[in-house]
């Protein structure tokens, strides 16, 4: 019979919603017509049934973000197909384990994992075998994440395009990162697998952890492509600027991203890459520069009440509008208004 790790917290009795069969099966999970779709969906799981008394759980701690955690020992090598049939990006941190895995997308591609390291893929469309080898403990944490969760978190990331294009691959795996081994990642998965809370504790425990995690690999991935800066044609220079002169042109009702790189026909990736290295900042860190800025010199030059300068720089909500001008400038608009006008008086 196979042994089971009995350390034990709550965490590790079966998880009600993953189901076994004939193979490792991950896909999002499938909502009736009557039951409103989510804005980021989860996923589900199957096993097959040899994992059914192991150590394997499935969360979700917030729409769009699934882990899997597992802690067993294998008594026998395990050995199983698997398919990945919606488009994720696994970020997953092996503590202990060895296991192999075999993907098909067009050709064979084996790995070999020897645990604790770190493995980053985008998946989408794949099959494969996985092989766990018996005697070795087998504990990680996988957190998988859906398409346009990611792209919000990692909306200027400098890994953004690379992960994008990964993900919209049609098919197959890609491989974001070389297996690594990060001391900081083991330390967060281990947290996690330790976990102890209980909902809704643990959801928020389980959603602070898994984004510290990404965070982590995202800026390790982040510092890798900063090394490899793009270089800029005279021509994409001659955009940038065009790009920059119609975000500030349109200020209150700004152009998006696609549409601004649409407009000056640059990709979207070089446009946010190019912002950086060309003006050293974001497109929207350069556009909400410029509209303090401009809301600076109207109430310095004009008889414009604060509102009425918030809304000619296109702000609606008077906080965000103060609190991104005091973080520019220092002081709110009101006090550079009531001392400049104290001093005209005088």
């Amino acid at each position: 019979m196979t042994t089971i790790n009995n350390e034990c917290h709550f965490q590790w009795m079966r998880s009600s919603e993953i189901t076994y069969g004939n193979k490792i099966y991950l896909s999002k999970i499938k909502h009736s017509g009557s039951c409103p779709t989510p804005r980021y969906q989860n996923f589900t799981l199957q096993l097959p049934s040899t994992f059914e008394q192991l150590g394997v759980r499935l969360e979700h701690p917030r729409e769009g973000m699934t882990l899997t955690l597992s802690n067993f020992i294998p008594e026998y090598d395990i050995v199983s197909p698997f398919q990945v049939t919606d488009g994720t990006i696994a970020f997953s941190t092996i503590l202990s384990g060895n296991l192999s895995d075999q993907y098909y997308d067009g050709y064979i591609r084996k790995i070999d994992i020897v645990g604790p390291c770190d493995l980053n893929l985008a998946l989408n469309h794949c099959e494969g075998e996985a092989t766990i080898k018996a005697g070795c403990p087998m504990r990680s944490v996988s957190i998988y994440l859906e398409r346009d969760l990611l792209i919000s978190l990692i909306e200027d990331a400098g890994q953004y395009e690379k992960i994008l294009n990964a993900m919209d691959k049609k098919a197959g795996v890609s491989f974001l990162d070389e297996l690594t081994m990060s001391p900081e990642t083991q330390i967060i998965a281990k947290q996690i697998l330790d976990c102890s809370y209980d909902n809704p504790f643990r959801k928020i425990f389980l959603e602070s952890k898994a984004l510290e995690l990404i965070a982590m690999t995202l800026q390790r991935l982040d510092k890798k492509t900063k090394k490899r800066a793009i270089s800029l044609s005279s021509s994409d220079i001659d955009r940038l600027h065009e790009a920059q002169r119609l975000l500030f042109q349109q200020m209150i009702e700004p152009p998006s991203i696609k549409k601004l790189s649409t407009l000056v026909g640059i990709n979207e990736f070089k446009l946010k890459k190019g912002f950086r290295e060309l003006f050293g900042c974001t497109v929207y860190q350069a556009l909400r520069s410029h509209r303090m800025k401009f809301a600076r010199n109207l109430l310095l030059d004009t008889n414009m009440t604060v509102g009425e300068a918030a809304s000619m720089v296109g702000y609606t909500n008077m906080s965000h509008f103060i609190s991104a001008f005091r973080n520019q400038f220092g002081v709110t608009p009101g006090s550079l208004l009531s001392h400049s006008r104290r001093r005209v008086l005088s």
